[in-house]
């Protein structure tokens, strides 16, 4: 009644009474995740902690049409109005509906088709994981799925029992990627041991190599020159694919004891293979036509972090290393006793390094922030990026402190023309910088590859407006901005102008 006061012509109380209760527990199954309801078909999908989908079809008065008047008004009557003092457990008996007891060894029996109840129409594992989500598709067709834990996207025609679409994304966050020589393809390594290529226009994988044998963390990916994928793993192997055939055809091993392998590469003719070494301090070499060992480069006194070969001549390999140096050796001159090692010094840990396309420089990123471009053939330092402050990442979630003000590049790569380097490190930020050959290093772009403020390390400011009061308070709030500047630019910019 909207003209008595207090009331409002668009809420009605009412009170919901449960209809009926049905036991969908497959294959041992400790629980439901996800359901879903096809209406105009009377399906019911049923996603399960087992990654157990059951598809079931409803009874008649669960569907439309099926409904009955009497049952409606029992399931939705106006909540009576009662003196207090009312007898309330006599006017809830009259409503109550007959209850369906859920009897598990029953259900089980008879395959969950009791009379007038959920009519089993088959269940399948289609997860490695909890189903975390479940929807049905307008023309009631297909079953769409997802695992967060098994990160699995998975779309089912049910009528015809076969997949539409299928994909998985890793188990555990990749730390290796790499780009084909023709950019087509992307491959992502992970420390669940999966190695995943993805089609670089569509974003979809179009296959994963996975040893089940081995099973170990994926630590370097590199593209050789001939459709040739080489993916070094924390066993102490490089396995080879083909990315065309899909298979792995070559397994390089290193020599006793097993050696924990990170960074690889391989030369311009796709031949030579090397990888560093975390526990050695050594760099291996390999013909990847014939899979024998060809050499092992000591020298190093920590772990070697980055491996590449100089463009344009042989068998120069640069290695990089913990212990601050980078090793210039000409492997094909070591075996006449010519291959001297030039050996570049710098202050701090050495953390990645790249040569310009042309072979004519050779760019060092350290654990202090700087980036120093070398003259391949001199061995003399050209230029010196200072990144500290352009690299510098947010905040983790669980720091209460602000965003520290200088970083680190992890990984550094010059464009294919040469023109421009890029790095990126702990930070939402790709960082440019214009490094033509006989120029000035300088910064060009710093380019934000997301500005999700659910990713770890993308706030760089405290919001001081939530920080909680003395005594305790809700300490998740100061991580949400008000507003878009999410990296701080806006609050620098604004403290600048302040007299």
């Amino acid at each position: 009644d909207a003209t008595r006061p207090g009331t409002s012509p668009w809420v009605v109380p009412v009170t919901a009474r449960l209809h009926s209760r049905h036991f969908v527990k497959q294959a041992g199954g400790r629980g439901v995740a996800s359901a879903a309801v096809h209406a105009a078909t009377g399906l019911l999908a049923v996603g399960q902690t087992n990654g157990v989908l059951a598809l079931y079809e409803l009874p008649p008065d669960m569907t439309p049409g099926g409904e009955s008047v009497e049952a409606d008004a029992a399931l939705f009557a106006p909540a009576p109005r009662r003196a207090p003092g009312d007898a309330a457990p006599a006017e809830r008996e009259r409503l109550r509906l007959p209850i369906a007891k859920a009897d598990p060894d029953a259900d089980a029996a008879a395959g969950a088709d009791a009379p007038d109840g959920l009519r089993l129409v088959h269940a399948l594992s289609v997860a490695a994981g909890p189903i975390s989500a479940a929807d049905v598709s307008p023309d009631g067709e297909w079953v769409a799925l997802a695992s967060a834990a098994a990160g699995q996207l998975l779309v089912w025609e049910w009528r015809s029992e076969t997949h539409v679409l299928k994909r998985q994304s890793h188990l555990l966050p990749p730390v290796a990627a790499a780009y084909s020589p023709d950019g087509r393809l992307l491959a992502s390594g992970s420390d669940d041991g999966r190695v995943k290529l993805w089609d670089a226009a569509t974003g979809v994988a179009v296959a994963t190599f996975y040893d089940a044998a081995a099973a170990t963390p994926v630590t370097g990916l590199h593209f050789s020159a001939r459709d040739v994928l080489l993916a070094a793993a924390a066993d102490g192997a490089v396995r080879a694919y083909d990315v065309r055939r899909y298979r792995c055809f070559r397994t390089l091993v290193g020599p006793r004891p097993v050696r924990q392998l990170g960074a690889v590469a391989a030369d311009a003719s796709g031949d030579v293979v090397a990888a560093g070494c975390r526990s050695s301090f050594e760099v291996l070499v390999w013909s990847l036509r014939t899979g024998k060992l060809l050499d092992v480069l000591d020298g190093h006194t920590g772990a070697v972090s980055a491996v590449a070969f100089r463009p344009g001549h042989g068998g120069v390999i640069a290695s990089g290393s913990w212990d601050g140096t980078v090793r210039v050796v000409d492997v094909y001159a070591r075996g006449s006793g010519a291959g001297a090692v030039d050996v570049l010094r710098h202050t701090k840990e050495v953390l990645a390094l790249a040569y310009r396309p042309d072979g004519r420089e050779l760019a060092v990123a350290t654990r202090d922030g700087e980036v120093t471009v070398w003259d391949a053939s001199a061995s003399s330092i050209v230029g010196t990026i200072d990144g500290r402050r352009d690299v510098a990442g947010g905040r983790r979630r669980a720091a209460r402190t602000v965003a520290p003000t200088t970083g680190f590049f992890r990984s550094i790569a010059y464009t294919a023309d040469g023109r421009f380097l890029l790095g990126g490190g702990d930070s939402a930020f790709l960082v440019v910088y214009h490094a033509e050959a006989g120029s000035a290093l300088r910064r060009v772009e710093r380019l934000a590859t997301t500005r999700n403020v659910d990713t770890d390390g993308v706030v760089r400011v405290l919001n001081s407006g939530h920080l909680p009061a003395a005594g305790g308070g809700p300490l998740d709030l100061i991580d949400a901005p008000d507003d878009d500047d999410v990296d701080g630019t806006a609050a620098a910019a604004e403290r600048d102008r302040l007299p």
